[in-house]
């Protein structure tokens, strides 16, 4: 029997790890598109997916806990994607805690077509965005929206 209940603390210890392990910081969006442009982020099997059109800025809040801490934000081709770390200057009630806090976050920009990788790291774990930049429209032709 002691054996038995050994063997269940062990395996609900090694579940709780790989549940605490896997989390990583969330993501979300902070700001929209301009009209006729697309800026679309989605959570996709521990990754993210970012389509957004060439020219366009968007703003995407960081949380873990409360907000991230520690940010570094990386691109893999700063031609296709610019990034850079952010505060937001929006006070918003947290989940996890009872006090209003500034959320982290970062802004990356589409500059040229293409499609590249961001890195999200913070002191609770790295995400990936993948990042498509689409192209702008041409004149009198109807604009290209993600999904």
């Amino acid at each position: 029997m002691n054996r038995l209940l050994g063997f269940m603390w062990a395996v609900i210890a090694i579940a709780l790890l790989f549940w605490a392990s896997g989390c990583g910081p969330l993501l979300y969006s902070q700001s929209a598109p301009p009209p006729g442009r697309t800026a679309a982020l989605d959570e996709n099997d521990g990754h993210y997916d970012l389509d957004i059109s060439q020219g366009v800025a968007i703003a995407i809040a960081c949380e873990h806990d409360g907000p991230c801490k520690d940010v570094v934000v990386t691109t893999e081709n700063e031609a296709i994607a610019d990034v850079k770390g952010a505060s937001f200057s929006k006070l918003e009630k947290s989940a996890y805690t009872m006090y209003a806090s500034t959320p982290a976050g970062i802004v990356i920009v589409g500059k040229s077509p293409g499609k590249t990788r961001v890195k999200v790291k913070t002191n609770d774990g790295t995400k990936t965005v993948n990042v498509h930049v689409l192209a702008p429209p041409l004149a009198g032709e109807p604009s290209k929206i993600a999904r």
